[in-house]
Parts: structure tokens; C-alpha cells; sequence
């Protein structure tokens, strides 16, 4: 199924079309699929920022049947794989920097948060914590760390990161701004919900507020990145980018109106590297 934007363009993705639109919100010049001399594969998109090229790669999960009752799923998964289709991708453009962009239909295996993605790029999540074998006092976890093991872009063996042409891996997501007209009707309509008729209750639905819904980003650096991705870039107002500092993942900006969202977002995350 392909997508068509506002300028004739045709994508062969809705995850194309709403990063195309994302890029030209942030005012971002853009072309899509340009053929570079010389090389066999052509990332998504191009943008030219700096002296450097700057190449995004989309890809997109979509909905898919879920079992009966209770079930258990690999978070890492639906991440890693993507992660080692860019890193095929982008084989020959190692001199540019190139980042995987993801954005999920609706396939509910995809945990889009920066633990589990950083997880996937690092090694399985785990915790630390003081065992005392003497005390009767239990001891709380100290802190959560990356264990080394399965992560895309570490070397384990050799201790060395071992894919470094991606410079991030980037959630595109669609959401909805808060609307205090709308909680507004909620708080005051939701108790006598279940006394209306289906007659009523599709009356009260079509003079629900409208929701805006934006496009942003959440940024999620590669740390053994050759050419990180530079920190001026994908700086809007409900844009997030999330780094590997001291040692410890943190939220190294978060967009002026992410308070906006309708959904909470966390401000940090405190999360160790295990050496």
C-alpha cells in the first residue's frame, strides 16, 4: 500500500509519509530515495545537515493477530531485527551517518521506550543489588543495568562496540495533545456513562472535543556510534533524545512541550552500563 503527501510524493509506507511530514515541520530539507553514485542500496532518506549526509532508514511493525489469554514475548526482539537489517543497509555508507528510524502500527510486541531500545542496542536489562547473607533485613536493587549478552552493537568477546555505523535508533510516534476541554468532559460525563442508551451515547461522542495529534521523535544514541548523530538535530517542542552519560542512560533533552502529551512521559531513567 503506498502513501502520497501534500506534494505529489509517493511513499511506499505510511511510516515514510509521517516522517517525511515530520521532517518538513521541523523545517528539514529532505529528499527521498535519491540514487548515490556508486552504491547498490538506498537508505529512505537523505538529510543534508552540516558538512555531513545524513541517511534514515524507516521501518514499520504492524498489526497482527493476538493469541487467546495469557502470552509472553521477547521485548528485544521486534528490535534487534530491524537493527541488523540497517546495519545491512548501510554497509556502504560508513563515512555518513545513518540511523534506523522505527514507528509501530500497532503491533503490540513493540515496547517503544529508550530501556528497552537501548537494551536491544546494549545487552538484556538487568539489576544489581548487596547480598547480605548474614541480615534478615531484605536489600533493594541498587540499580538496573545492561547485562552483556544479545546486545546489537557490542562486541562481547572483545569489549569492543562492534556496530558502529548506526549512529541512533529513532521512535516515530504519533500522539495526542492533551485537551483540557476534553479531560474537562470526561471528568464530568464519565460517572453517568453507564446509565445512557446506545442512542445517547452516540450523541454525547459526536460533540467530543477534537484531539490534535503531532508527530515527533524520540532519539536513542548509538554510544559506539563513528559519526554520532549531531545533538542539533531533532530538537522540537515534543521531541525527546536519550544518551549514554557517566555511564548511565539519561534523558539528555526533552522537548518544551512534552508536557503537552496526553500521556505522562518519565523525565529520567536511571540505568547502568555493566562493564
Amino acid at each position: 500500500m503506498t502513501e502520497t503527501d501534500e506534494s505529489g510524493t509517493v511513499f511506499a509506507t505510511e511510516s515514510e509519509r509521517l516522517f517525511a511530514e515530520y521532517l518538513g515541520s521541523q523545517g528539514y530539507q529532505w529528499s527521498y530515495e535519491p540514487t548515490n553514485s556508486g552504491k547498490s542500496r538506498k537508505p529512505d532518506f537523505l538529510v543534508q545537515h552540516g558538512e555531513c549526509k545524513h541517511w534514515f532508514d524507516v521501518k514499520e511493525r504492524s498489526q497482527k493477530p493476538q493469541p487467546d489469554g495469557a502470552c509472553q514475548f521477547d521485548p528485544y526482539k521486534v528490535w534487534r531485527k530491524p537493527i541488523d537489517r540497517a546495519r545491512e543497509k548501510f554497509t556502504e555508507y560508513k563515512d555518513d551517518c545513518c540511523s534506523l528510524v522505527c514507528y509501530n502500527c500497532g503491533d503490540l510486541d513493540m515496547v517503544p521506550t529508550p530501556p528497552i531500545i537501548f537494551a536491544s542496542m546494549l545487552g538484556d536489562l538487568g539489576f544489581t543489588w548487596a547480598l547480605d547473607l548474614e541480615g534478615d533485613t531484605p536489600q533493594p536493587a541498587e540499580k538496573t543495568i545492561f547485562l552483556p549478552r544479545r546486545g546489537k552493537m557490542v562486541n562481547y568477546p572483545r569489549r569492543i562496540y562492534s556496530n558502529q555505523t548506526i549512529s541512533s535508533v529513532i521512535v516515530l510516534r504519533v500522539e495526542s495533545l492533551r485537551n483540557p476541554d476534553f479531560e474537562a468532559l470526561i471528568s464530568a460525563e464519565l460517572q453517568r456513562m453507564s446509565t445512557l442508551s446506545a442512542s445517547e451515547e452516540g450523541m454525547w461522542l459526536d460533540h467530543l472535543p477534537a484531539i490534535e495529534r503531532i508527530s515527533r521523535v524520540v532519539v536513542c544514541e548509538n554510544p559506539g556510534a563513528r559519526i554520532p548523530l549531531p545533538r542539533d538535530l531533532f530538537r522540537g517542542a515534543f521531541d525527546e533524545r536519550w544518551a549514554i552519560q557517566d555511564g548511565m542512560l539519561k534523558q539528555i533533552f526533552r522537548g518544551s512541550k512534552c508536557d503537552c502529551l496526553s500521556r505522562e512521559k518519565s523525565d529520567l531513567c536511571t540505568i547502568g552500563v555493566c562493564e
